[in-house]
């Protein structure tokens, strides 16, 4: 058994505004089965976001930096890894990224 960690890095993103991130936000509770327990997402002066799911799963942040050509960095981890999958196109289309990169880590739950 082993969970996995998707880092989704996006790079001169068109749009990093907090709406965008509400949009990914309730994309994920209404549009997966991903059963999301809780969610937090704050605005900072200089217009960065950071936003944090809780899921019954793990748990799924993004985090952005209009100061550097709106980059957008997504963290998923999560112990249903199938589900994982269903929204990364969404991402894509959503932040509409010049490039990204995706690293998946699995994580095993045993020393083996």
């Amino acid at each position: 058994m082993y969970a996995e960690n998707i880092i989704i890095d996006l790079y001169r993103t068109q749009s990093t505004c907090n709406d965008i991130v509400k949009e990914f936000t309730n994309f994920i509770m209404n549009h997966t089965s991903i059963k999301v327990l809780g969610s937090k997402i704050h605005q900072f002066d200089n217009n960065a976001i950071t936003a944090i799911l809780l899921l019954s799963e793990s748990h799924i942040s993004i985090h952005t930096w209009p100061e550097h050509d709106n980059f957008v960095a997504i963290d998923i981890m999560s112990c249903s890894p199938k589900s994982n999958y269903c929204f990364i196109d969404f991402v894509e289309e959503l932040f509409k990224p010049e490039e990204f990169k995706i690293k998946i880590i699995k994580r095993n739950y045993y020393a083996n």
